[in-house]
């Protein structure tokens, strides 16, 4: 049941970026939780932060956007996954990632992290 929430989120979280629903991204976070955008700075810890993150969605044109669970194990889990878009230029812009995600019982996330490069 665990392993499966934790699927379940993953799938959740490639349905709102592909739908561009930004705002059922709040449903995907706990009241309180730790959201990494950047490995390299301080978690967001406010839906406002997030929100803003998530806003760049929104002059994307995707093209493909993979989320393949690798591991999902005690309300815990890791994921890979793989991004195209085109840009409000024409560019095209390409992404492989790593997620880590950790839920609370109601499957909602406590903490959130991420790694990308680009090409």
């Amino acid at each position: 049941m665990k392993e499966e929430l934790v699927q379940s989120w993953f799938g959740k979280l490639r349905e709102a970026w592909l739908t561009k629903n930004i705002s059922s991204v709040k449903d995907l976070l706990s009241e309180k939780f730790e959201y990494y955008e950047n490995p390299l700075k301080a978690p967001f810890m406010t839906w406002t932060q997030v929100e803003e993150a998530w806003r760049t969605i929104d002059s994307q044109n995707i093209i493909e956007l993979t989320i393949e669970p690798l591991v999902c194990k005690d309300l815990r889990g890791s994921a890979r996954y793989h991004f195209k878009y085109k840009d409000v230029l024409g560019d095209l812009h390409e992404s492989d990632g790593a997620y880590y995600v950790k839920l609370d019982r109601e499957g909602r996330a406590v903490e959130f992290r991420q790694w990308w490069v680009s090409k």
